[in-house]
């Protein structure tokens, strides 16, 4: 192969730099900045530049996009498992890239990775394109850039050998932000919660220490199957409870958790079922379908999407409430790093004093 590179200044389309041409055999050229307004500078850079140049166009794999998910799924028994997605999880993320794909043209079986970098009739991006167009949410968007996550870079690179330039676009994808609906309590879907789990106490130990996670505690589901009772402590009157990062749960150091406030209660009820180990011993289905299904069907949440997360709100409203309506309370006790996901949650009316 015949590969010659030449230099020369950029005097229209940028502002002087240099590049350097690379002209295939078959007459085909490739531009590639230098950086550099120094001609001593761009002489120096051509060695390193003509190397990633043979790399990138001969060396590193441009598989059909079919192929590529396939290793995308197939990472999953080659990398970290504790900090690693689930199949579910990234076959979810394959979907909804897909969808994207295909509202843009793109065939998953015929077109290759670089199909990836396609830009869309306005000049933007196909991902950025598709969010305007559709006015898809930020979780969709954030579903199919999954795919492009940093770690995930490093295993096509490293593992794979993938020429990864062509996912540029998707890692620096914006995928804006989610919406946060404030919180509305039903009180007399609140007393149903309360009754119907309480009887779940002997009937169904497992799913009542759920209960005991979501509406006392306000852990999110995945905190929930990853509860340990060592988790939890006290110090003088203050209860408490650390909830681990989830790449960092084989071995988890104090630097690695979050503590969360506990009310006293709710640590009694919790601490009365063990001392050490896992809280919750059933599989994680109970989490992910049983305890939300008796939720819907005995506790009248029948329209509710996620249950279990509803239990959640119900514990930082309950926060909020008992402790003057801090927002800072219900942020401790919910994790929150940011106060403004907090208070857009709980936009509570005020009570007002009614006077004669």
């Amino acid at each position: 192969m015949n590969t010659t590179p030449k230099i020369h200044l950029r005097t229209k389309t940028h502002n002087g730099s240099f590049e350097i041409v690379f002209t295939e055999a078959d007459g085909s050229r490739k531009r590639h900045s230098l950086g550099t307004k120094c001609l001593e500078e761009a002489s120096e850079r051509v060695p390193q530049a003509y190397q990633d140049h043979v790399e990138r166009e001969h060396y590193l794999k441009r598989p059909l996009i079919c192929d590529f998910q396939f290793m995308y799924m197939d990472a999953i028994e080659h990398m970290d498992k504790a900090a690693n997605a689930s199949w579910s999880s990234r076959r979810n993320n394959v979907n909804r890239l897909n969808k994207v794909l295909r509202y843009c043209g793109i065939n998953v079986d015929k077109d290759d990775i670089t199909a990836l970098a396609r830009k869309a009739p306005n000049g933007t991006h196909i991902a950025e394109w598709y969010r305007n167009s559709t006015g898809a949410s930020a979780s969709t968007m954030r579903q199919a850039k999954s795919v492009f996550s940093k770690r995930m870079i490093r295993y096509y690179k490293d593992v794979k050998h993938l020429d990864v330039s062509w996912f540029s676009d998707w890692v620096a994808l914006d995928c804006g932000k989610s919406s946060v609906k404030p919180f509305r309590r039903d009180d007399a879907e609140r007393e149903r919660i309360t009754a119907r789990c309480a009887s779940l106490k002997y009937a169904n130990p497992e799913m009542f220490k759920a209960y005991l996670l979501a509406f006392g505690c306000g852990m999110r589901s995945s905190e929930i199957r990853r509860a340990r009772y060592e988790d939890f402590g006290r110090s003088g009157d203050e209860t408490f409870f650390l909830v681990h990062k989830p790449k960092c749960i084989t071995g988890a150091t104090e630097s690695d958790s979050q503590e969360r406030v506990c009310e006293r209660q709710w640590y009694n009820e919790v601490m009365s079922f063990g001392a050490s180990g896992k809280i919750i011993t059933a599989s994680d289905q109970l989490i992910v379908r049983e305890f939300p299904q008796f939720l819907r069907s005995q506790c009248g949440m029948s329209q509710e999407q996620y249950p279990v997360h509803r239990l959640r709100k119900y514990a930082g409203d309950r926060i909020y409430r008992d402790n003057g309506n801090s927002m800072e309370a219900a942020a401790h006790a919910l994790g929150h790093t940011n106060l403004e996901i907090t208070r857009k949650i709980y936009t509570g009316r005020p009570l007002l004093r009614h006077t004669a």
